[in-house]
């Protein structure tokens, strides 16, 4: 009975997506075993400031002999409060908040203003191989919130060399995003608060390209190289950022809008070795990312993961490790100085700041039910920034996801 009901599921999920790319039902029910579904949850909770419930599904299968289709939905909600960039002033001003909402700041709120918001984003990606050695994926996404609005898409080519010991890939992609407060308006940077100066809502577009290489030293190890650039023109700027205007003593006399730059380049490499240290059980795998932009940001990330086989194929456990660092943008500032000229472009945004994180957790994989596994994370995140308002950030979050094979 339960083979029969999975089977079931399964053609039905994939005659639901042949439909929408136009194959006929014969394809789906042939293609229908080949499936599988990820459920997720995920909670995540800063120390007095945001917290996100997030829910996800994945769909994957094939259409064909050749065709492969994924579609992923998200749902996010967020609440909470987050820093404006002001300094934690004496004084009391009220000004346009989060999410478009009025707050009131003063040394008690510690700069910090509530928002909630909720975000959809759909994404779906289709491969398809040409020939056993050469295959396609086009995917494309778009993701809303109430004043974020996200389109993009793109295309990666892979072609396998050496009896599929090395592929090489190149990606190309890009989006158009639109940025606004709920009304729909835009203050104008380096503005003062006070004025009021308001400007249409921002748009950004985005071209991104990656050239990689992945290779299978032995049976055992896994190397994978990725270069990336990006470049981005348009609406950078935060709606919501603020820079106080702040005496000696940290008393903010006045604020004004954050002011970004109207152009941003991204560049860096991705680097990722995976190997096998007991066969079929154990595997260790080892990331590094290199970033910096026209921004003055250089950063560099490492991942580190371990997975402990117990038993079975789908019992395991995952202990895993990230160090996180980054340069300051050269136009972050923690506050402006009484008198001192507003610069073209600047930011108290402490996400722009000289900072440090890690993060460290566990993952546990527990079969359950035929063909379905259940997985279950958990981890601390800790911040550290310089020269910011606010010198840490600290979280928490667990997911629970469970995977299930239509097979």
């Amino acid at each position: 009975m339960a083979a029969t009901r999975s089977k079931s599921i399964g053609g039905l999920l994939a005659a639901a997506t042949a439909s929408l790319l136009g194959q006929n039902a014969e394809s789906a029910e042939v293609y229908g075993n080949n499936w599988s579904v990820d459920a997720s949850y995920l909670s995540y909770s800063e120390e007095d400031r945001v917290d996100v419930e997030s829910y996800m599904i994945d769909v994957r299968g094939d259409m064909s002999d050749r065709d492969s289709i994924k579609l992923g939905v998200v749902l996010d909600t967020m609440t909470g409060s987050t820093h404006t960039g002001a300094v934690q002033t004496s004084s009391v001003t009220t000004v346009t908040g989060t999410s478009g909402a009025g707050f009131t700041t003063s040394g008690e709120a510690k700069a910090l203003a509530p928002f909630e918001d909720t975000r959809l984003a759909v994404d779906m990606a289709w491969t398809h191989d040409f020939w056993r050695t050469f295959r396609v994926r086009p995917n494309a996404y778009v993701s809303v919130e109430s004043d974020y609005e996200a389109l993009g898409g793109g295309i990666t080519a892979e072609k396998d060399f050496f009896n599929k010991q090395t592929t090489l890939s190149l990606a190309f992609g890009g989006s158009t995003d639109k940025i606004a407060q709920l009304d729909g308006r835009t203050p104008v940077p380096g503005s003062d608060t006070a004025d009021e100066d308001f400007a249409g809502e921002g748009r950004r577009e985005t071209l991104d390209g990656v050239i990689g290489i992945t290779h299978a030293v032995n049976p055992k190890t896994l190397m994978q190289l990725n270069l990336f650039y990006t470049v981005s023109e348009g609406y950078h700027t935060d709606p919501y950022k603020v820079v106080s205007v702040a005496n000696e003593n940290d008393i903010e006399l006045t604020r004004i809008y954050e002011s970004r730059p109207t152009e941003r380049r991204r560049k860096g490499l991705f680097a990722s070795l995976v190997h096998e240290l007991r066969a079929d059980r154990d595997t260790l795998a080892l990331d590094y990312r290199y970033y910096t932009d026209g921004w003055g940001i250089d950063s560099h990330t490492v991942n580190l993961r371990y997975r402990y086989q117990l038993g079975s194929e789908r019992f395991f456990l995952e202990p895993f490790g990230r160090y996180y660092r980054q340069t300051a943008a050269d136009f972050y500032v923690r506050n402006l100085a009484t008198g001192e000229s507003v610069p073209r472009y600047v930011s108290a945004d402490n996400r722009l700041a000289r900072l440090r994180s890690t993060t460290y957790g566990m993952k546990l994989g527990v079969p359950l039910g035929q063909g379905g596994i259940l997985k279950l994370r958990a981890f601390r995140f800790e911040q550290r920034m310089k020269n910011a308002v606010f010198g840490e950030n600290n979280a928490t979050a667990y997911q629970i996801t469970y995977t299930k094979d239509f097979q």
